[in-house]
């Protein structure tokens, strides 16, 4: 079975068992495509990474797990995510990463829930693949050094500070249209191959919401991936548009994931 998946962001933690002891502290990874805050845990001797990654113009937060096991379809149903006590219901995306044998999990918390998060500094995980009970400390001063790593990233891709303290909300992707990305279908060769990937796009998108540029500021490693995930969204993306603090819709930058996968 072979299924596309447009995120908002895909990022990978690995679920340890209820008994992992945490180990080390919490590491903020400053690169230039993403901002990841992950810590390790002890679980048998096992090594088990949980992490948030923050993207540029994305509100809300990322939150993954990586673990040994195989990429199953059922992978994606049935998860029971739960935020300071209460459930939010949704699923994790599954994808396979570069270690061999491993997959990873996601899930993108909304910015209400991300501040529960903060509040409470808990979060479990109940699933077919996963089953978690997590702890957060010192969350406050992650999410902080998070902040600072989005704002740094995006002077990087061209947006100064002061630009962005005139922006009130990013580009919203319109979720009844996220279906039509990746309708033209794999590409040929790509599907050949078993060729795999996740691609990361900054997308121009104008007043209307409409894309006017497409870049890839992160490889998949396959060119022709890279290549057709730049053309679906010119093709079929529509988003709502940024709106400055006056509320107006102004041109601003969207920064996503598309994915191909194989399932």
């Amino acid at each position: 079975m072979r299924i596309f998946a447009i995120l908002g962001l895909l990022l990978a933690v690995a679920a340890a068992p209820p008994a992992a002891k945490p180990v080390g502290p919490w590491v903020v990874d400053f690169q230039p495509t993403h901002c990841i805050a992950s810590r390790q845990y002890d679980a048998g001797g096992t090594l088990v990474i949980f992490g948030l990654e923050a993207i540029p113009t994305q509100e809300g937060r990322h939150i993954f797990f990586q673990r040994s096991g195989k990429l199953r379809l059922m992978d994606l149903e049935d998860s029971d995510i739960r935020v300071g006590g209460k459930r939010i219901g949704k699923s994790l995306i599954a994808e396979p990463v570069v270690q061999k044998g491993n997959v990873r999990y996601s899930t993108t918390l909304e910015p209400e829930e991300y501040r529960a998060l903060l509040d409470q500094k808990a979060i479990s995980v109940r699933s077919h693949p996963v089953k978690a009970a997590l702890s957060f400390t010192s969350l406050e001063a992650v999410d902080e050094q998070l902040a600072n790593c989005v704002s740094l990233m995006l002077e990087n891709l061209g947006v100064s500070r002061d630009e962005q303290a005139k922006i009130a909300s990013y580009p919203k992707i319109e979720l009844a249209d996220r279906p039509k990305l990746g309708a033209g279908g794999y590409p040929d060769d790509a599907q050949r191959r078993g060729a795999m990937g996740s691609i990361r796009l900054m997308v121009m998108v104008n007043e209307a919401g409409k894309v006017t540029d497409c870049r890839r500021v992160r490889t998949s490693g396959h060119p022709d991936l890279d290549s057709d995930a730049c053309s679906a969204m010119r093709t079929h993306a529509v988003f709502q548009p940024a709106r400055d603090r006056q509320g107006r819709p102004i041109a601003s930058l969207y920064v996503t994931d598309f994915s191909y996968l194989f399932l």
